[in-house]
């Protein structure tokens, strides 16, 4: 996630595995990529910087906040940021939990929100077999919960779109 000093989200990048673009249509104003292990890389950051974060308008000075992450302290990223005239801070290595904004107000409730979807689906799955099983009386084996990350994936980013939304309604209340 990304915010402005106004307290206004921008839109989030999710980053695929793969060697194509995701076919996504739900998620049409977030930074979409990929890369061959879905970590964030200088590309995927660049690319995040130009699309999304450097077209942001403003008449004031922009700062972004890094914590020591690699693809995030590159010649190009910090020459690009430079040539933009945006100031760069960079927290410490081991102080992101404490000196990070983001991770310091939001991270770590999107994880814990992440997870509680997953629990609830995966809960749900399993309460769906026990009760065809009690209705039909049915002797088969039950199926192992779909893990595969064909099917989890899109599940995760209906998630943080919904979660997003969330967000985006309660800065407007």
């Amino acid at each position: 996630f990304a915010g402005t000093v106004n307290e206004d989200f921008c839109p989030p990048q999710l980053i695929y595995k793969g060697k194509t673009l995701p076919c996504v249509d739900f998620l049409t104003d977030w930074h979409i990529t990929f890369s061959e292990n879905h970590w964030s890389n200088e590309q995927t950051m660049l690319h995040y910087l130009e699309q999304v974060l450097l077209k942001l308008e403003a008449d004031h000075p922009a700062l972004v906040i890094f914590d020591r992450f690699r693809v995030q302290c590159t010649n190009a990223i910090l020459t690009l940021l430079d040539d933009k005239h945006v100031h760069v801070a960079i927290v410490p290595a081991n102080c992101t939990d404490r000196l990070q904004p983001l991770d310091v107000s939001v991270n770590k409730a999107v994880k814990e929100y992440l997870q509680k979807q997953f629990k609830d689906r995966y809960t749900d799955q399993v309460c769906q077999q026990l009760r065809h099983h009690h209705q039909k009386d049915t002797k088969t084996p039950f199926e192992p919960v779909d893990l595969r990350m064909n099917v989890v994936k899109p599940l995760s980013g209906k998630w943080m779109k919904s979660l997003y939304e969330y967000i985006i309604q309660s800065q407007k209340s």
